[in-house]
């Protein structure tokens, strides 16, 4: 006869599924810059003003898109550091450090801005 599983489980496997999902962010590859632009695009298209804040890695280029706003922020990254695609995770891992202050400043500048349209953000 199957035990029943316990609600502690439960809990401990929703906890486990919350971390997991606190962990998914954008990373800065082609595979996630097109779909990103695409949706700035969508949400431009619909009247909305669209801000993509962004590092030197793999930046998507501002001319091509002259109906939306971007702002650049130093990564922290050396040539060796970007052209190293053989170490992802390590990449990662130093653009989330990189980038965490450069973003909170950028975030912050702009919020401080008077806009006079409603803001979408997508983090």
């Amino acid at each position: 006869m199957k035990k029943k599983r316990t609600r502690p489980f439960m809990e401990k496997s929703t906890e486990i599924e919350l971390q997991q999902r606190k962990r998914r962010r954008q990373v800065p590859f082609q595979g996630h810059i097109n779909p990103t632009v695409q949706l700035a695009n969508i949400i431009d298209d619909r009247g909305f003003s669209v801000t993509i804040i962004h590092t030197h890695f793999n930046s998507p280029n501002p001319s091509d898109y002259p109906h939306l706003t971007f702002h650049l922020i130093p990564d922290g990254l050396l040539k060796s550091h970007a052209s190293s695609t053989d170490v992802i995770i390590a990449l990662i891992q130093l653009l989330n450090i990189n980038c965490v202050t450069p973003f909170q400043d950028c975030l912050s500048r702009l919020l401080l801005e008077v806009y006079e349209e409603p803001i979408i953000a997508k983090l």
